[in-house]
Parts: structure tokens; C-alpha cells; sequence
């Protein structure tokens, strides 16, 4: 996932995930230290991931493959709370 975050606003690569996958809907954690976002591919659907603001490796939040979107701040998992993101049957 690429969010605008350097000065010159240009976009930085936050995940060190594969690329076989795409990475959306990304929300900020409350102390804005982690950004929530949804990772979806074809075979698996979509997980709920978290990574550090700074980048890295991202960790999934969410246990079931499913269809989710518009992640939450809370404190599942330490900044993430469950069910506070939306799974579409």
C-alpha cells in the first residue's frame, strides 16, 4: 500500500506484503501510530491487515476470509477493535 506521507508528496510504500494482492480502504489508528487496511485477493478475498505508520510488515487483524471494508480504530489486537469493520456476506 502507497499513501502520500514524504514532504514532497510523493507517494511511500508502507507494506513489505506480496504484491499479488490488492490493498485498500486504509484508516489510521487512533494514536496514529498504525494504519488499518483491507487486503484482498482472488483466491483468499479480503483480511483486515495493520501496519506501522512507518512501514514494514503488515499483521492480520482478522481471523475469517471474508468481504470487509472501511476498517475503525479501536483496540482489537492493541489498536483494532472487532467488528469494527464491515464484512459483506
Amino acid at each position: 500500500m502507497s499513501v502520500d506521507v514524504s514532504p514532497d508528496g510523493a507517494p511511500t510504500r508502507l507494506t513489505r506484503d506480496a504484491t499479488d494482492h490488492f490493498e485498500y480502504d486504509p484508516t489510521w489508528s487512533r494514536d496514529g501510530k498504525n494504519i488499518a487496511f483491507v487486503s484482498w485477493d482472488d483466491q483468499e478475498l479480503a483480511h483486515v491487515q495493520s501496519v506501522r505508520a512507518s512501514g514494514g510488515q503488515s499483521t492480520r487483524v482478522t481471523n475469517q476470509a471474508g468481504h470487509y471494508h472501511s476498517p475503525r480504530a479501536g483496540q482489537y489486537r492493541s489498536q483494532w477493535r472487532k467488528g469494527t469493520y464491515t464484512r459483506d456476506r
